[in-house]
């Protein structure tokens, strides 16, 4: 496990791009279409596709304008319910769990794939082999409660055919931190945590084992959620929004040098700096950035979820299936006029195949969408 900055220097960089990017949106003037995106106070960056689209012009080609709002972490989901903002894109277990509730929210796309590590407590690394999770049979596992990485190590281990609570347990806590010192002090045995917690674990005695992209490749993290009423009544402007995200991932996939200085322009970092946090996938566990919804990744989360009891509607009320509340015809519309623009680009049809296979789960999906 190669040790390096990344904590330290991520921060840095999306703290000054975040700052500067925020302002300079505000300034901006309305086009066509306008939306309000919510960001986390407490997070440091804006994802870097919404930065690449709006740096290289492509939410203006599409007559789209932004604006950002910040909220505190435990006021986000309330200010979109109630109209305050537009969209967010945050981690997916409240999203799934307050729209399954009843709250008017519509998830349309992703965001975020990858960016967590699972470690172990020394001793018990050293008497067997962890890599292999054949060998965590009777082990505990410390996770954040209610968190993404707990329902993805789940299910999991439910693919597996382990009984949990029984081949595997779990202790849950509410961060990183108390995870650490829980599996140092050997109350629990493996640690799942942020990538920019890794180093501080190998400092402090933990043996890494391997990001969690081992258990479940391309795993869904963040999704893309929009205030229901918006979203029905100003739907062209999601599909430029998207657009937008469409075109910027293919910068960031195909051009990482145009992608880089695109973000030193808005961020006025240092070019390997950003460098480090955009595309050192050993230093970001994996994460990567993908603005495809991912359906089938999503519902096998969420069947998890309900599974394991923690979703529970309100007396004299049903919990709404998910495709009642994820609504992929708005990246699929997206995607498709973003293929007719460019017809010779043949990066736009393989993110169309890759649509396939990871949303074909989606109610009549081979009748909706072709190309």
């Amino acid at each position: 496990m190669k040790k390096s900055n990344f904590k330290k220097t991520a921060c840095v960089v999306l703290a000054c791009l975040s700052a500067l990017f925020l302002s300079c949106n505000e300034k901006k003037v309305a086009g066509k279409y306008s939306l309000s995106v919510g960001v986390d106070m407490g997070d440091p960056y804006v994802n870097p596709l919404i930065q690449l689209a709006d740096e290289e012009g492509y939410f203006k080609e599409y007559g789209l304008s932004l604006k950002f709002d910040r909220f505190d972490r435990s006021a986000e989901f309330e200010a979109l319910q109630v109209g305050k903002t537009d969209t967010l894109y945050v981690e997916i277990i409240p999203e799934l769990a307050q729209a399954a509730q009843g709250a008017d929210l519509t998830l349309f796309a992703g965001t975020i794939t990858g960016g967590e590590a699972i470690l172990a407590n020394k001793k018990v690394a050293a008497k067997v082999d962890l890599t292999n999770t054949d060998n965590w049979r009777g082990l505990t596992i410390a996770d954040r409660i209610f968190s993404t990485d707990e329902f993805i190590t789940k299910g999991y281990f439910l693919n597996k055919g382990w009984e949990l609570e029984k081949d595997v347990h779990w202790k849950l806590f509410d961060s990183c931190e108390a995870i650490i010192a829980a599996t140092l002090n050997g109350t629990t045995d493996i640690a799942i945590v942020d990538s920019f917690f890794v180093d501080s674990c190998i400092s402090q005695g933990l043996v890494y084992l391997f990001p969690q992209t081992t258990l479940k490749e391309d795993y869904v993290c963040c999704r893309q959620t929009a205030n229901g009423p918006k979203i029905r009544s100003d739907r062209d402007a999601y599909i430029a929004y998207l657009k937008g995200q469409i075109r910027a991932f293919k910068v960031y996939k195909t051009d990482e040098e145009k992608a880089i200085n695109a973000i030193v322009r808005a961020s006025r970092q240092d070019f390997d700096f950003v460098r480090e946090y955009m595309y050192d996938s050993e230093g970001s566990q994996n994460m990567t950035y993908n603005p495809d919804p991912n359906y089938n990744g999503t519902l096998e989360v969420f069947t998890t979820m309900l599974g394991q009891g923690y979703l529970q509607a309100d007396e004299g009320k049903s919990l709404r299936k998910l495709e009642e509340f994820f609504d992929i015809s708005l990246y699929a519309q997206a995607l498709k006029e973003v293929i007719s623009e460019y017809p010779d680009e043949n990066f736009y049809k393989d993110m169309w195949t890759y649509f396939e296979a990871n949303n074909n789960q989606y109610p009549d999906f081979s009748t909706r969408f072709s190309i």
